[in-house]
């Protein structure tokens, strides 16, 4: 049985709110993007996407254009990218600026959310997320990361 929910949006108290969850299916591509895409937002954003692949998938994220206020820390406007697929956001990657940028999920969930404040300059994200075959052989790990508890100092 195959589920694909999807919320959509409301404007509460000045804030545009979104909440989208998508089951990825193999050989297609899953757009993710801004309210009001291909046009700057205008107002303050509170938008997540949960993204999860089929058992053996993992999601890739492909955000090809992140326009969006370029602040210390991103406190103000930012995309943040949880591959962890933490639907908190807790140790998500941010981003800001003008950049690209494309993330693999751990497991078989990604979260994704855009926040802007009250008086942003506005913006847009527009990203593709695709599910792909998970390489056993190549998962993000300790070792990866420079520490390798084998080898003893």
């Amino acid at each position: 049985m195959l589920l694909v929910l999807t919320v959509g949006c409301a404007l509460t108290a000045g804030v545009i709110r979104c909440e989208y969850r998508k089951y990825l299916i193999p050989e297609q591509t899953y757009y993710i993007y801004s309210p009001g895409y291909p046009h700057n937002f205008t107002s303050a954003v509170q938008c997540r996407w949960i993204v999860t692949s089929p058992p053996g998938f993992v999601a890739r994220v492909n955000c090809s254009q992140i326009v969006l206020d370029d602040s210390p820390s991103c406190s103000t406007d930012r995309l943040l990218i949880s591959n962890q697929g933490d639907p908190l956001l807790m140790m998500a990657n941010p981003y800001c600026g003008r950049r690209s940028v494309t993330e693999v999920s751990i497991g078989r969930r990604m979260a994704i959310s855009l926040i802007s404040t009250r008086n942003t300059p506005g913006g847009r994200v527009l990203c593709e997320a695709t599910p792909e075959k998970e390489n056993i052989f190549h998962r993000s790990s300790l070792a990866e990361l420079g520490f390798q508890p084998w080898i003893q100092s």
